[in-house]
């Protein structure tokens, strides 16, 4: 059986305290939130390049882009309100067109990535 042993004071385990611990502490929490907001941000477009389990569409004058509704959610929550909310209600399907006019298909390819 392996023995484990802790400097303990007044009931609470102490981990090492000196300031070098705790700045090298910081630089490595800092570190790995950069790491993870990036590994995000691929996933996020590669879901969106991949179309995977998209379950939103829309038409920008002749191109078609799949989204995601969480996303869109989560991202941009204006957006999914006053535009992918009403029209999924009205419809009653996920895999109706809607249509946004007054935008450049690329514009709106960018605005989605």
């Amino acid at each position: 059986m392996a023995e484990w042993s802790v400097n303990v004071r007044q009931g609470v385990a102490i981990p090492e305290s000196t300031k070098g611990f705790q700045e090298k502490g910081k630089k490595e929490r800092h570190k790995l939130k950069e790491t993870l907001a990036s590994h995000l941000s691929e996933d996020l477009h590669r879901l969106f390049k991949e179309e995977l389990q998209a379950d939103v569409t829309f038409q920008v004058g002749s191109e078609i882009f799949r989204a995601h509704q969480a996303v869109l959610l989560a991202r941009v929550p204006e957006f999914f309100h006053l535009v992918v909310d009403p029209a999924l209600n009205k419809s009653g399907d996920s895999s109706e067109l809607i249509y946004i006019k007054a935008i450049q298909p690329s514009e709106f390819k960018h605005f989605l990535q």
